[in-house]
């Protein structure tokens, strides 16, 4: 039985090899009103994240391990050899975020899109983009309804 002081957004849902690649939407950046002040301060600093993610690798596939916890999504690259002097550049955000998740069907495979209220969007390619997706939908949901 789990101790009562442990932090529930520390339980692991779900992880998975995936690859992602962050891009600009098309469409204009959701304005969501937050009074909290760390709130703030998170959202500085995943757009300073995610710029430095697309200026280190553009606008290519990055593989790399998905990890989705009970309240935010953790995506850390696979280290290489060439990067033994730099940051692997991980990807952290929490949930309320999250605007939008979906699948696309591509030509040879699907993905699962999540746009971000920054204007944002994180494709990720995985072996099972629907089941990934739900259990996105999922969480998400549930932080919505917690925080409701």
């Amino acid at each position: 039985m789990p101790e009562g002081d442990m932090n529930a957004s520390r339980w692991v849902v779900a992880a998975c090899d995936t690859d992602v690649m962050v891009s600009e939407s098309t469409s204009s950046p959701a304005s969501e009103s937050h009074d909290d002040a760390d709130h703030d301060q998170f959202n500085q600093s995943l757009a300073w994240t995610l710029r430095r993610f697309q200026d280190r690798f553009g606008s290519s596939w990055v593989p790399g391990r998905v990890i989705l916890s009970s309240d935010a999504l953790q995506f850390r690259p696979r280290e290489t050899e060439s990067d033994a002097t730099s940051s692997p550049t991980p990807i952290a955000l929490h949930f309320d975020e999250v605007i939008d998740i979906s699948t696309e069907a591509r030509l040879f495979s699907k993905t699962v899109r999540v746009a971000l209220a920054s204007g944002q969007v994180l494709t990720f390619r995985c072996r099972a983009p629907e089941v990934f997706a739900e259990q996105l939908r999922t969480v998400a949901g549930a932080v919505r309804a917690l925080s409701a």
